[in-house]
């Protein structure tokens, strides 16, 4: 039996390789050199997404407390769940034993825990009913309101971003020292935001959306890109950050230094399912109920990791957060579909937010109209991408997003890959630097064209198989690269993380790590997969319980058994 949402990225690859011989022959990339990024004019460095920046492990303490509601499914414990969730320590792991548990309301998580389950196919949380149905109309779009916002589980760790102080010198692209005009409230090791705001000319957003002019009045603003201070020069009034910025920086932009008023980090939902009831997706825009499953609002350094997601409206909602990570999550269901054949809207939306990371995600034959989507923010990462019997689509869904990289895509149907969204009032829908990597198919099917509702400005297109008619490449700044195979390197984000970080980097522990049926044991922060494999991880905690999960060795770290199994057949 195989469950890929188990799998590490390299034995998927194999895999694949295995299973669909079509796709096997392996192309050397030209975005990638061999010392790394071939033209960083058009590629930004993408080893910085997800939490706190990929330099450091996800988190596994060991369990502070244990849910002790009912698991069999019969009462709803929504309010004794969320009661534990506020009696746990900031900083602890409220775990909650394998079961199933009915909840009927939302459940938030708003300081530093961790909601951690049994395992994926053990913990399951089963939301009887719509957040129209639970809590009443909400604020986004018609009928119920809860079209694009809103989750059975809301996760959320500062309230504003203040002004700090000003930039007070222009900045190319790639600066890392900016010039300021007071550094007396900042401190090595802050994590700052840069912010942007348009002129009256709407220069910034002509900039991100690389038009002349843009094709909009409305103005844009940056305030989704954070780095960390590295040094401080109170005489130069200078501070370094720890990574480049994507943009270059103009006064006319009125640029500041800001940061978050509730520095509240470490949320995490981990190692469980959310199954929704059984109902009919009515379609685009349409009732708009909410079989919602997890919303990530104003969070940063947050993931959710070895979650399975049934019959959801959307699976995983994020708006304003930087540096989160979503890591092995399945979406799956046997709800059904509406006239389209869609059986949900997104996958995971990710919305003014930036160097979100999504790796390893799934959707097991479940139609969505976005499997991935950005509306605004940059540097946003998704990697190792698989759709099992559907179509994907890397939905850039408006206010110019910029340097987002869509990387290691295998997709059952190609065709629907660049099926946009978003309002023609928020275009051009994807800005400069959108990058697609090594997206490929193995039914054999062409990507024959390209949106045509937008220009494309310096976009990066690295597909295999492709189609000769492609739509729009020859008329603006698009660079393109097609194959009948594999490109290589298979994954632009894994090798930008190694010659960062190296083969032992913490998100390839991350990617490795094992969790057992009542707690077990979790790779931490040494666990590599590394050129020859390695361990997941030998710096994990133990938190006690009965026997771990039966496992599968994956060569790149072992990982828990089968626990949906989707036939290969219908790849």
């Amino acid at each position: 039996s195989l469950d890929f949402q188990k799998m590490t990225h390299r034995v998927r690859t194999l895999l694949l390789f295995v299973l669909f011989p079509a796709i096997v022959v392996c192309q050397s990339s030209s975005l990638w050199g061999t010392n790394g990024i071939s033209d960083s004019s058009r590629v930004y460095d993408q080893s910085y997404a997800g939490y706190k920046f990929g330099n450091v492990a996800l988190p596994t303490p060991a369990i502070d407390s244990t849910f002790s509601g009912v698991n069999d499914g019969s009462s709803d414990v929504s309010s004794a769940l969320q009661a534990s969730i506020d009696s746990t320590k900031a900083g602890g792991v409220l775990f909650i034993p394998a079961g199933t548990y009915k909840l009927s309301t939302q459940v938030k998580l708003t300081k530093s825990i961790i909601l951690r389950g049994a395992g994926s196919d053990k913990t399951i949380l089963t939301p009887d009913r719509s957040l129209y149905d639970a809590i009443g109309a909400g604020s986004c779009g018609s009928d119920g309101g809860w079209d694009w916002c809103g989750g059975f589980i809301e996760l959320s760790s500062w309230s504003q971003i203040n002004r700090i102080t000003d930039i007070t010198a222009a900045a190319a692209r790639g600066a890392t020292v900016l010039s300021v005009a007071d550094t007396s409230q900042l401190s090595v090791g802050d994590i700052v935001v840069v912010y942007l705001k348009d002129d009256a000319q709407v220069s910034l957003r002509t900039y991100l959306g690389g038009q002349t002019p843009a094709d909009t009045t409305n103005g844009a603003t940056i305030r989704h890109f954070s780095s960390s201070i590295t040094a401080i020069d109170s005489t130069a009034k200078t501070i370094t950050l720890q990574r480049s910025t994507p943009f270059e920086i103009r006064l006319t932009w009125t640029p500041e230094i800001r940061t978050a008023k509730k520095k509240v980090e470490d949320l995490g939902v981990e190692h469980l399912t959310i199954q929704h009831p059984v109902t009919t997706f009515l379609g685009h825009h349409v009732g708009n109920w909410g079989h919602n499953a997890l919303d990530l609002s104003r969070c940063r350094n947050c993931w959710v990791r070895n979650v399975r997601i049934l019959n959801a409206d959307n699976a995983i909602i994020m708006s304003d957060s930087m540096q989160c990570t979503i890591l092995n999550v399945y979406v799956s269901g046997t709800r059904g579909v509406d006239s389209q054949g869609y059986h949900g809207h997104y996958g995971v939306a990710i919305g003014s937010s930036g160097g979100v990371l999504v790796m390893y995600f799934t959707i097991d034959n479940f139609q969505l109209l976005h499997s991935v989507s950005v509306d605004q923010g940059m540097a946003n990462t998704f990697t190792g991408m698989l759709a099992i019997g559907n179509g994907f689509s890397a939905d850039n869904h408006g206010n110019t997003p910029t340097w987002n990289l869509f990387d290691n895509v295998t997709t059952s149907d190609i065709t629907k890959f660049f099926n946009y969204g978003g309002s023609d009032g928020n275009r051009p829908r994807a800005g400069v630097g959108m990058t697609v990597y090594n997206v490929r198919t193995p039914s054999g099917g062409l990507l024959t064209y390209l949106p045509s509702q937008d220009p494309y400005p310096q976009w990066n297109l690295t597909i295999a198989p492709y189609g000769t008619t492609a739509r729009g490449l020859g008329q603006y700044n698009v660079y393109t690269e097609y194959s009948t195979g594999i490109f290589t390197p298979a994954s632009l984000y894994e090798a930008m993380v190694v010659q960062r970080l190296g083969s032992s980097a913490p998100i390839i522990g991350d990617a490795g790590s094992t969790i057992g049926s009542t707690g077990g044991t979790t790779g931490g922060a040494t666990g590599s997969t590394g050129s020859t494999g390695g361990t997941g991880g030998t710096s994990g905690v133990t938190s006690g319980g009965t026997s771990p999960s039966p496992v599968i060795d994956m060569g790149g770290g072992s990982r828990p058994s089968a626990l949906l199994l989707p036939s290969l057949a219908t790849l």
